[in-house]
């Protein structure tokens, strides 16, 4: 959807811009200006008061345009001009120049005279480049546009009018309201809007109901501060303003104490105790001052700081400690006065506040079982868009045939920076919300962990070692109570769900997560998950099994249940090989452009709380936490609705870019080619144990592998008696790999003597020098192999002063005179320089599997620093792990350079080069995951500017090598590599594909993340797209003409090509998670606008039980006996049923009009229920296939 400002910018474009110079007829000319009249109007005593003046009106300064400077194009003649209203010319007074820094403010505006140019505009044509007629014309800057810069014009009358409301003003020392004069002082209150003398009697009265207002009195020079309890005003509670009360009772020592948003004030209040006595608290209560205690309370704060405080603890994060610490300087900020301490009182009435707020937003207040009634989970504010039965899905969910747009998303994910010190206990700081809303119940979780919080042991991971990407897991320890917070939430709306947090002691157990899991799964759920967890791949594998040792849950009592396991995009690269294809949203079928990274997102604003939550025991965190996650979840349900339309506008049209390009791709491929992979990745998405379409197949290159086939060879050779036995025990591939092990144990060797530094230990240097011993007669005894096998090396070694193993005494000065060092001088066996060859190839493909491997786990490091490493000792441990990464990185790079070096030589004797496509030449630039794609000529300059996921990225060419054996290894390559021209083309290799790609932050934009955009992908869709019309001759063959494909210039395709079948799948699954994306957002729509729907009955049903009609008061034994007390008592009932009833009145209609809202946008979006294949319509929830063209059970009802 384009903008309004992006629209006019674009018409921008197409204006012609005109100059002509004014004349005499018109106006005043260049060099003349003109004088203007203007009259002001004052209301004093005696009257009107006018007072004309006279201005001046410099000429206007006049630039050359950019056309005429540069005499690009001859602008055509310029349109007549409508005669203009003539004004008085008058020549300019002499004056002089007054000198910029002569002012009050002098330099500040030196390179702005309020003349300067702007560019009319940023270039933002979407690549369309300058315009045909010339540059664009600046416009000119006015005073207007610098509104700083007219302040400082008017900075001396701003300070004269702040100074004058330090006097008494222009009305003297006369009460505003009584007129008197002869007061012996007049008072003026700063908080009342008109700041107006009064006389004391006039004051009291006015402030009867506003006793935290500020007062100050004048005492003949200047206003000195005072209050409205020394004045004599006391406040009445318990009866109607005004009323007295027969028997007042005063606080204790008269001292109570108001905490406002402007100060801590002291007032005397006067509580009743008359026969119309209610408790002290409920009197204070319905004066809107919440009570630091229930009984004999001292001190109050009022409804409004507690808004207020609690509004700034969501947004700004602010702190008790430091907004009453603002308080205190509100009050006195001399230091002179004493003001009274009330951090304490006003901490307790906050976690009251937080708790009370919480169950009145949840209608507990409108239930008659109360407060005591609620159940767990019970006040949480739902996600509208997520799936809840008898809420917002349709009555046949559980039995269409499309079940998949039911699924809820969960994602799972701890956060290190919400832990909490070692302070209080439970019984000195207990919660209020017993598992209420988005924590756990601590009670039922302690119990819990004690009864299996040793019962199961973590299972050997079967993946990466992942706690480098979760290094906060380590922090704990000595002084911290709780380390972290584990959280399962919603993962397509980023919305804490009921029960989905809680507690971490010590890193991510499983039993913890466990819990949460179970805990939020008990909450109305559908039959279908989608859970999401950076460590999903080890997680899930005994999930199930664990299920069975707890406590009944959801996953053993619902057998229909069925649960995907994904890991988060982010986190995916992370992964070895296996997990990037078997856990990747972007290759999972019905899951869209989820990508799972919810909770990284959601810390964000969380972790701002961290520096107070940490200092506060136990109960007061938690219920400070679930209030801060009820006021995030409100925030986004409000603005659901309009971040779905973005999109779902957004996909839409991304949708028609990405089935477009799949569309045009498969028309290049022989139809029986894509008939085969198509029902080959449909085999794969109905079960994952079948053949994975997009791994490449065959075994793994690695030494072992080839020693296992240059053995078999061998034992061919033996048999066949076309080889010599030179050694009964070690065979020549043996002879060979032994020297390249041993090759590699002196470079290790090496490596740690380097890094030793000069403060090694004593044990150490021992350890050391033990290991070059060993080393020395390891490379004794393959001398002596070395003596059978190359005998010519003999020779060499007596000319280099060696004598046996003796000369060796160093271990870098070991030469081992491998065949790729001597064939280039002196002669060699081939045999054995292939058979080197052949290992050395192997060893390139291990060396660059590290590589990729070290900057996989040195990208997730430096993330994990960003995200949760904090303060200077955790920094510095990151640091120096970040160093120790890049020093390995550093130390297997110079492995393959010397592994590239050692194939040069032996393939120049060898007469191949092949493998020269597969492994060139690293670079230190090439040291990288994922970078943005520089060509990016395709796409508008907003899209340059927000691509930050994988849809744009480009891979270095250590990704795109296949480390997998197709044809076995005597082939110089042995696996498979993509060329130049194929990787511009979007085909990449298996371990580097986009889907894989290492994304420098958490956030992704939208439409613009992960495949999105790969280059090829954006198709130009005039040349096809969903309207089905032919590609160009650029783009691939005709429509339907199979045969026309790289067959004509000699390079048939073939379904033994890895490369192309990958990227034929990957494309498919680009162009079908796009269009589920759009039918996720169709359904979640809905769903917001049924959730809203129901929302009101709810609400309005909770209203119905106080209507006046339903309402009835029950009157007890002893009321019946005293009718005026049972009159009171129902009089009393009936105006708590108003409130209850007006309040849920209230909530209803803010559900009702949050429900019109959404759907007046959902009607802005069009094009999510059908898409444009093949020049027809066909229902969006039919997924595109280009095997077949669509069958008419595929068409939307009416086509």
């Amino acid at each position: 959807m384009t903008s309004r400002s992006k629209g006019s910018k674009r018409k921008k474009g197409h204006v012609s811009f005109y100059e002509f110079p004014d004349t005499e007829s018109v106006g005043p000319s260049e060099t003349q200006g003109y004088e203007e009249v203007h009259t002001e109007f004052l209301q004093q005593k005696e009257g009107l008061i006018e007072t004309k003046h006279t201005v001046y009106v410099p000429p206007s300064p006049t630039k050359p345009s950019a056309t005429q400077r540069q005499k690009r194009v001859q602008s055509p003649s310029p349109p007549p001009l409508d005669p203009q209203p003539s004004v008085k010319t008058v020549v300019p007074p002499v004056m002089e120049e007054e000198d910029e820094d002569s002012g009050a403010y002098p330099g500040l505006w030196k390179d702005d005279d309020g003349s300067s140019d702007e560019e009319d505009g940023e270039a933002d044509n979407e690549g369309d480049g300058e315009l045909k007629d010339g540059p664009r014309k600046k416009r000119r800057r006015t005073k207007g546009s610098n509104p700083l810069r007219v302040f400082t014009e008017h900075a001396d009358m701003m300070l004269d009018e702040m100074l004058r409301l330090e006097g008494p003003g222009a009305n003297g020392l006369v009460c505003s309201q009584c007129s008197t004069s002869t007061c012996k002082n007049y008072y003026r209150c700063k908080d009342c809007t008109i700041p107006v003398l009064r006389c004391k009697e006039c004051l009291l009265m006015d402030h009867a109901a506003c006793f935290t207002h500020r007062i100050d009195y004048w005492n003949g020079e200047f206003y000195q501060r005072t209050s409205l309890r020394d004045l004599g005003l006391r406040v009445q509670l318990g009866h109607h303003p005004g009323d007295p009360c027969p028997r007042p009772r005063s606080a204790i020592n008269d001292d109570f104490v108001v905490i406002d948003s402007d100060g801590l004030h002291r007032v005397s209040i006067d509580f009743c105790s008359c026969h119309l006595t209610t408790p002290t608290a409920v009197q204070l209560l319905r004066a809107r001052l919440f009570p630091a205690t229930a009984t004999d309370p001292r001190t109050a704060a009022t409804f409004r700081v507690l808004e207020t405080f609690q509004m700034l603890s969501f947004t700004v994060k602010a702190s008790a400690h430091e907004f009453m610490a603002s308080i205190r300087r509100r009050t006195d900020n001399t230091g002179l006065e004493d003001v009274p301490d009330r951090y304490h009182e006003f901490l307790r009435i906050v976690h009251e506040w937080r708790h009370l707020r919480l169950m009145k937003r949840a209608g507990r207040g409108l239930d008659p079982s109360g407060i005591k009634g609620t159940k767990e989970g019970e006040c949480v504010v739902l996600c509208p868009a997520c799936p809840q039965p008898g809420v917002n899905l349709p009555d046949n969910w559980d039995t269409s045939d499309d079940r998949w747009i039911h699924a809820l998303f969960l994602a799972i994910d701890a956060n290190f920076c919400l832990s909490r010190k070692a302070v209080a206990n439970e019984s000195l700081d207990p919660g209020l919300n017993h598992g209420f809303a988005y924590i756990v119940d601590e009670e039922k979780f302690k119990t819990y962990l004690a009864d299996f919080g040793s019962l199961f042991t973590e299972d050997k991971s079967t993946c990466n070692n992942h706690d480098a990407i979760k290094s906060a897991s380590i922090r704990g320890g000595k002084g911290w109570a709780v380390t972290g917070l584990g959280s399962v939430q919603c993962s397509r709306h980023d919305m804490k769900r009921p029960n989905g947090c809680g507690d971490l002691q010590k890193g991510e157990r499983y039993v913890n997560m466990d819990y949460f899991c179970l805990a939020t799964l008990r909450h109305n759920i559908p039959l279908l998950l989608v859970i999401s967890y950076d460590i999903v791949c080890q997680w899930s594998i005994n999930f199930v099994s664990r299920c069975h040792k707890y406590p009944p849950n959801p996953i053993l009592g619902n057998p229909a249940l069925s649960i995907k396991y994904l890991v988060p995009k982010f986190h995916l690269p992370a992964h070895v090989d296996k997990c990037r294809t078997n856990f990747s949203f972007n290759l999972t079928p019905h899951v869209g452009r989820t990508d799972g990274e919810a909770p990284e997102r959601g810390w964000s604003g969380s972790n701002e709380l961290a520096y107070s939550t940490r200092e506060m025991g136990p109960g007061s965190r938690r219920d400070t936490l679930d209030d801060f996650f009820g006021d995030t979840n409100w925030d986004k349900s409000t603005r659901l609705a309009s971040s779905l339309v973005d999109r779902a506008i957004e996909a839409v049209k991304i949708r028609k870019v990405q089935v477009s390009a799949w569309q045009q791709f498969a028309r290049t491929l022989p139809s029986g080619l894509v008939q085969e992979w198509t029902a080959m990745v449909q085999t794969w998405e109905k079960d994952s144990s079948s053949q994975n379409p997009f791994e490449y197949e065959g075994k793994l290159i690695t030494e072992s592998t080839v020693r296992e086939e240059l053995a078999r060879e061998e034992e061919e050779r033996v048999k066949a008696g076309n080889v010599e036995i030179v050694h009964d025990k070690v065979s020549p591939s043996e002879f060979i790999l032994q020297g390249l092990n041993l090759e590699d144990r002196i470079r290790r060797h090496l490596v740690k003597v380097k890094g030793q530094g000069q403060h090694a230990t004593s044990n150490t240097l021992a350890a050391n020098k033990d290991e070059a011993t060993r080393i020395r007669q390891r490379f004794i005894d393959w001398e002596k192999l070395q003596c059978l096998y190359m005998p010519t090396v003999t020779p060499l070694r007596q000319a280099d002063g060696e004598q046996g193993g003796a000369a060796s005494e160093n271990v870098q000065d070991i030469c081992l005179y491998l065949p790729s060092d001597i064939i280039d001088k002196h002669p060699c066996s081939d045999r054995l320089a292939k058979y080197e060859f052949r290992y050395r190839i192997a060893q390139a493909y291990s060396s660059i599997r590290a590589l990729r491997g070290r900057v996989v786990v040195k990208t997730h490091m430096v993330n994990s620093k960003k995200r949760y490493t904090h303060g200077n000792r955790e920094i510095t441990r990151s640091n120096a792990k970040i160093q120790e990464e890049s020093a390995r990185i550093a130390q297997e790079a110079s492995r393959y350079r010397a592994i590239r070096q050692r194939l040069v030589k032996l393939s120049v004797v060898m007469n191949d080069r092949g493998w020269e496509k597969t492994f060139k030449v690293l670079k230190d630039e090439d040291l990288r995951g994922l970078t943005v794609q520089d060509r990016v000529d395709r796409v508008g300059k907003q899209v340059r500017e927000k691509v930050l996921g994988e849809g744009y990225k480009k891979l270095t060419w250590i990704w795109n090598v296949a480390a997998t054996s197709t044809k076995g290894t005597n082939d110089a390559g042995g696996g498979c590599e993509l060329s130049d021209e194929d990787d511009t083309e979007g085909l990449v290799a298996h371990e580097g594909h986009a889907d894989a790609g290492l994304q420098g932050s958490g956030d992704t934009v939208k439409g613009v993340e992960d495949d999105s955009f790969q280059e090829g992908g954006w198709a130009d869709t005039d040349k096809g797209g969903e309207s089905g019309d032919e590609v160009s001759e650029d783009d691939g063959a005709a429509e339907g003409d199979d045969s026309q494909s790289d067959i004509d210039n000699g390079q048939p395709y073939s379904k033994d090509d890895p490369a192309l079948r990958i990227e034929f799948c990957h494309t498919r699954a680009r162009a079908h998670r796009w269009q589920e994306e759009c039918v996720l957002l169709d359904e979640e729509l809905k769903r917001v606008e049924r959730f809203w729907e129901w929302d009101a009955r709810r609400w309005q049903a909770h209203g119905d039980r106080y209507r006046p009609e339903h309402f009835a008061v029950k009157v007890g034994p002893q009321e019946q006996a005293y009718p005026e007390l049972a009159e009171r008592s129902h009089e009393i009932a009936k105006v708590l049923a108003e409130g209850k009833l007006a309040y849920a009145r209230r909530q209803a209609d803010i559900r009702r009009r949050l429900h019109t809202k959404t759907v007046k946008l959902r009607s802005e979006v069009t094009g999510l229920e059908t898409v444009r294949v093949g020049g027809q319509d066909i229902a969006a929830r039919v997924m595109v296939e280009c095997a077949r063209p669509p069958s008419p059970q595929q068409l939307p009802p009416g086509h």
